[in-house]
């Protein structure tokens, strides 16, 4: 479903990045790489960001190359606020937009900005090389916008890249089109191509409206049968903290062990106590609180919602900014073992994280320099 409430949840903008933003010293800010993926960051964080991108000095945002707002909850209200701020960077080469809900409606938006169309567009963005859109819960309708924008770009145009993967509503042949037009293998009819797509969605769009509202009538009938279905379109819940954290006892805490300083011993047999003995805590591996090793569900949240991924290798995870996230020694070990033998990361930002101490650091760097694509470690 494509959202309009975004609400972030609670996620904010660092006041760092909005003091860079707004002409402040960039401190420790990367001032071509702006990454401020996972941060549940809403439509109103959005607007936010957008305003002061649009405000920004251009001796800010001129160098801006690279925009990651990955895995956010952004839905299309957000993805409007990004698109009204793509004029003003005049340098970004690629724009990360990954699993945020924008639907149809978003993608659209985003069209508009890139090729100058619409009420009120700016010039064609014309740096932009990659644009990754994957899992947005993008249609047909959508889709078929950005073929639109590709096809008004003009020659000097740098996108060679739009990401679509997992947005499964989109056809083959709409993809297979899309493909063509980025090689270059398609001509670009120029701004009559825009128009013809207006046309041409302004009739797919009552049809829409038809199926849109024989879904509704179908999904309210389930609902006053009692069925406890999913309604039609809406998108599946996110995974609950406590998911997460038995996500990771499954596929982290063996692994946990194995990556510390060597596993620990296995005791020695000892003979059967004359009486019970009071329950002991089991040992903890070196360098690991016992706490923390009794209990993987303590980790941090910030750090739950990655670690999945970062295990998995997930083609879509290139970035983790874990900056001043109240990481502890623990965290490290954890994070330290699901990076072994990722082969996807090539961005991991650490830094205020001072809990990790000397011990986790170690290890850390230990699991980097295993990750053949990760190149930039700030810590």
């Amino acid at each position: 479903m494509d959202g309009e409430d975004g609400g972030g949840g609670g996620g904010r903008l660092l006041e760092a990045e909005l003091a860079w933003l707004a002409g402040g010293a960039a401190g420790e800010l990367d001032e071509e790489e702006l990454v401020l993926s996972y941060r549940t960051l809403g439509a109103a964080e959005a607007e936010q960001l957008g305003a002061a991108l649009l405000a920004a000095p251009r001796r800010v945002v001129g160098a801006l190359r690279v925009l990651d707002l990955h895995s956010n909850r952004l839905r299309s209200a957000g993805a409007r606020a990004v698109a009204r701020a793509l004029p003003a960077l005049p340098a970004l080469c690629t724009l990360t937009l990954n699993l945020n809900g924008i639907g149809d409606a978003g993608a659209r938006a985003l069209a508009e900005a890139m090729c100058g169309a619409g009420a009120g567009a700016g010039a064609a963005v014309l740096s932009l090389e990659a644009l990754w859109l994957g899992n947005n819960g993008i249609g047909e309708h959508g889709a078929r916008a950005l073929e639109a924008a590709v096809h008004c770009l003009p020659g000097e145009a740098a996108l060679r890249s739009v990401w679509l993967t997992g947005n499964a509503a989109i056809s083959e042949p709409t993809l297979a089109r899309m493909a063509a037009l980025l090689e270059g293998r398609a001509p670009r009819c120029g701004a009559r191509a825009w128009r013809e797509f207006e046309a041409a969605e302004a009739e797919a769009e009552r049809a829409a409206a038809a199926a849109a509202a024989a879904a509704a009538a179908a999904a309210a009938a389930a609902a006053l049968e009692g069925g406890a279905g999913q309604a039609a379109g809406q998108p599946p819940a996110e995974p609950t903290p406590a998911e997460l954290a038995a996500h990771f006892r499954r596929h982290f805490a063996a692994r946990q062990i194995e990556f510390g300083a060597g596993a620990p011993p296995a005791p020695a047999a000892a003979p059967p106590p004359a009486e019970p003995a009071p329950p002991r805590a089991a040992a903890a591996p070196r360098g690991l609180a016992p706490a923390a090793a009794r209990e993987p569900a303590a980790l941090s949240k910030a750090l739950l919602r990655v670690l999945p991924q970062v295990h998995n290798n997930h083609p879509l995870l290139t970035a983790v900014s874990l900056r001043a996230a109240r990481l502890a020694q623990a965290d490290a070990v954890a994070l330290a073992a699901a990076l072994r033998g990722n082969s996807t990361l090539t961005s991991l930002d650490l830094r205020a994280n001072p809990g990790i101490g000397e011990h986790g650091m170690t290890l850390l760097r230990r699991a980097v320099d295993g990750c053949p694509a990760l190149t930039r470690f700030r810590a």
